[in-house]
C-alpha cells in the first residue's frame, strides 16, 4: 500500500481523529525507514489535529511518539520535554495506563545517560501504577527494567530478586518478550540452569 493511499480517506470523509491517527501511522513508517525528519513532520501534523479537536489521550501519545524520534536522533534533551509534556497530561486526565508508559520512557533515558538512580526512582513509579490497574505485563517489564537499573547501580541481590519476580510474573501470564529478555539475561550471568534458575532464585531470596 502507498502512504499516498494509506492517509486519503479520513481526509476525504473529515474524520479528524482517524486523521491524528493515520498520520502518527505514518510517521512510525518513516521512523522505520531511518528518516527522523519526515516522521516529525507527520507527527507535528498529528499533534495539531489532537491541539485543535481537544483530545488530550491522542495528545499525550503523540508527544510520546515524538519525544522517541528526538531519542533516536541521541537528542535526549528534547525527548525528556516531550515526555514530561506528555506526562503532565496523563496526569492531569487520569490516563494510568499512558502515565505508566510515559514514565518507563523517562527512565529509559536516565539509565541510558547512567542516572540509575533516577531511573529507579521513575521506575517504580510505573510500578506502583502497573499494580494499581491490574497490569501484569506491564509489571513484569518494569521489574524486569528496574533489575537493570539495580544491576548497574551495584545491586546486585536486589537484581536478582527483581528478575526473579518477573520470571514468576511472566511465567503466569506466558509473556513471551518477558521469558526471552530473563533466557538472555541468565545466559549473560551464566546461571547454571538457564532461565530455570529464576525459579531457584526466587524461592531462595
Amino acid at each position: 500500500m502507498s502512504l499516498g493511499g494509506f492517509k486519503r480517506l479520513p481526509w476525504e470523509i473529515g474524520d479528524k481523529s482517524g486523521e491524528g491517527t493515520t498520520l502518527n501511522n505514518i510517521s512510525q513508517i518513516f521512523k522505520a525507514r531511518g528518516d527522523y525528519e519526515s516522521a516529525l513532520t507527520y507527527l507535528h501534523q498529528a499533534l495539531n489535529i489532537r491541539l485543535e479537536i481537544g483530545d488530550k489521550s491522542g495528545e499525550g501519545n503523540t508527544l510520546n511518539n515524538i519525544s522517541k524520534i528526538f531519542a533516536a536522533r541521541g537528542d535526549y534533551k528534547s525527548a525528556l520535554t516531550y515526555l514530561h509534556q506528555s506526562l503532565d497530561i496523563r496526569q492531569k486526565i487520569g490516563d494510568k495506563s499512558g502515565e505508566g508508559t510515559t514514565l518507563n520512557d523517562i527512565a529509559t533515558i536516565a539509565h541510558t545517560h547512567g542516572d540509575f538512580g533516577t531511573a529507579l526512582r521513575y521506575l517504580k513509579q510505573a510500578l506502583d501504577i502497573a499494580l494499581e490497574i491490574g497490569d501484569a505485563a506491564g509489571t513484569c517489564l518494569t521489574t524486569i527494567n528496574i533489575g537493570h537499573s539495580q544491576w548497574q547501580s551495584n545491586q546486585n541481590d536486589e537484581a536478582h530478586k527483581s528478575w526473579a519476580h518477573a520470571y514468576q510474573i511472566a511465567k503466569k501470564i506466558g509473556h513471551a518478550q518477558a521469558l526471552k529478555t530473563l533466557t538472555s539475561i541468565a545466559e549473560q550471568l551464566k546461571l547454571p540452569n538457564g532461565v530455570e534458575s529464576w525459579k531457584t532464585i526466587g524461592k531462595s531470596k
